[in-house]
């Protein structure tokens, strides 16, 4: 008997999926695993930052420690898509930064789930929202939104 235990939802692949879709949108811009771990939140629940957006996934309590809890869970990601020549890791004056591959675009190309097309939907308005930012000012924004559930990010 097999005794592996599936986890059909964020499990390596659809968080990495997920990241994968946002560097894509954000190419040629590279990000620090925390600036990652933000800009995936911004792109689950677009919809607590924008009223016009509907969130990826519902809106849960407590959503917030996402933030803190992620993380790991999106470094075995992208490691899993470096893996694959679908992400590339960066070694710059700043630190370690990721980037979507030249193949990332073709291999999201081939994908037409409908949770995959609001997945970069979504990754879109990510980088039209924050596509002035450096990672300073995103760390900002969330910590703002962490702290006193400030969502506005017409501060660009």
């Amino acid at each position: 008997m097999n005794n592996y235990i599936i986890h059909p939802f964020n499990n390596k692949i659809e968080t990495g999926l997920r990241i994968l879709s946002v560097l894509n949108a954000t190419y040629p811009k590279s990000y620090d695993l925390q600036s990652i771990v933000y800009l995936d939140y911004l792109t689950v629940h677009s919809g607590d930052f924008d009223f016009k957006m509907i969130s990826l996934h519902p809106s849960v309590q407590n959503r917030k420690g996402e933030l803190l809890i992620r993380r790991e869970m999106i470094l075995s990601s992208i490691d899993l898509f470096i893996e694959k020549g679908l992400i590339e890791k960066l070694y710059t004056d700043q630190g370690i930064e990721y980037i979507a591959s030249d193949q990332s675009t073709t291999f999201l190309d081939t994908l037409s789930e409908e949770y995959l097309l609001n997945l970069q939907t979504r990754s879109i308005w990510v980088n039209e929202y924050l596509e002035n930012l450096n990672s300073k000012t995103l760390k900002e924004i969330m910590m703002d939104f962490i702290k006193n559930g400030n969502s506005n990010l017409d501060i660009i």
